[in-house]
């Protein structure tokens, strides 16, 4: 996926993200809730609201329901965690991190019959509320409204990150279709779906000969392997994808390569495909001394027929020796 496609991508998503008005949603099962002033007050320090903020909600006449959240709103509507999420501008990653995941609060997709415990709700209500009190008491003129764009803002940023796992799932979308359209005009590979016992799903293990499998994963992306004499598949070359374009991610795509070579055996030959790489990023490799035979350039080896016969000639010649 070229810069141009990622951008637009990443547009069309957020816009709709948006457009689904999640947050509209939350603030109407919100002002469902029969709670009132004092059956906050009786717990301010346990909600962990600082008094300075709760007096200025107050005092505004705004109803702390849609500022502050209550565990009890959680347990019965989990998915309102979007609102007070946002008030905080805290990542799904930051909250994980802090008070425990609350994805599948969000999303839909935790079960309607469950309610979560008493113990985590509380705990992500403390984390949500000590920091919209930080953001109160840091603005003198703070308004409802202001606690409006902050929610939007989070779902955008939100919608973001999750972009970017588009974008590396397409990446290596892109690279596993365009491989085996290839190894499919190839005489000399016998490309057909590996049957075996510890077959993944039939469109992501692939033999290539008799005795080399070729497996789209997880850690590494792609992995090919031999069949050595007691009958088991060791893994002979692997191939790493971190297709996104920015170069603020390129480190943190580096972390991720690290964690699947290392895993790797010895003799493993261990190639890179990245949708940019940096200054940086080729001196930390080199630093690290990891025995990285040849990094690709994404967009290159999709889009210009010589750089994919190269890129073909490199694994299945020289790496494989299939060619």
């Amino acid at each position: 996926m070229d810069k141009l496609q990622e951008s637009k991508t990443r547009a069309t998503i957020i816009s709709r993200r948006i457009r689904e008005r999640a947050e509209l949603k939350a603030r109407k099962k919100i002002d469902s809730f029969a709670l009132s002033v004092s059956d906050y007050e009786r717990d301010l320090v346990e909600l962990a609201i600082a008094q300075e903020a709760w007096q200025h909600v107050i005092s505004s006449g705004i109803d702390p329901k849609f500022v502050f959240v209550h565990p009890i709103m959680l347990q019965q509507s989990p998915d309102v965690s979007l609102h007070y999420r946002g008030i905080a501008l805290l990542s799904l990653k930051r909250v994980q991190t802090i008070a425990g995941s609350v994805v599948s609060w969000e999303d839909g997709s935790w079960p309607k019959n469950r309610r979560p415990t008493t113990e985590k709700c509380q705990k992500i209500a403390r984390l949500y509320n000590s920091i919209i009190s930080s953001i109160i008491m840091d603005a003198d003129d703070w308004v409802l409204e202001n606690g409006y764009r902050n929610v939007l803002a989070t779902i955008g940023i939100t919608a973001d990150g999750s972009i970017r796992n588009i974008i590396g799932r397409e990446g290596e979308k892109a690279v596993q279709n365009a491989l085996v359209a290839w190894l499919q005009t190839q005489s000399r590979i016998d490309l057909r779906p590996y049957t075996g016992t510890d077959a993944t799903e039939p469109t992501k293990d692939w033999m290539l000969s008799n005795e080399v499998r070729m497996t789209f994963g997880i850690d590494p992306d792609i992995a090919f392997k031999r069949k050595v004499r007691n009958g088991e598949w060791q893994i002979v070359a692997t191939i790493e994808i971190k297709a996104g374009t920015d170069p603020a991610g390129a480190l943190e795509r580096l972390g991720a390569f690290q964690k699947s070579a290392g895993e790797t055996p010895n003799t493993s030959k261990d190639y890179l495909i990245v949708g940019v790489c940096t200054a940086e990023m080729g001196k930390r490799l080199k630093a690290l001394g990891f025995r990285l035979e040849q990094i690709f350039d994404l967009s290159e080896i999709i889009n210009d027929p010589e750089k994919w016969e190269q890129f073909t000639q490199e694994i299945f010649h020289h790496g494989l020796r299939l060619l």
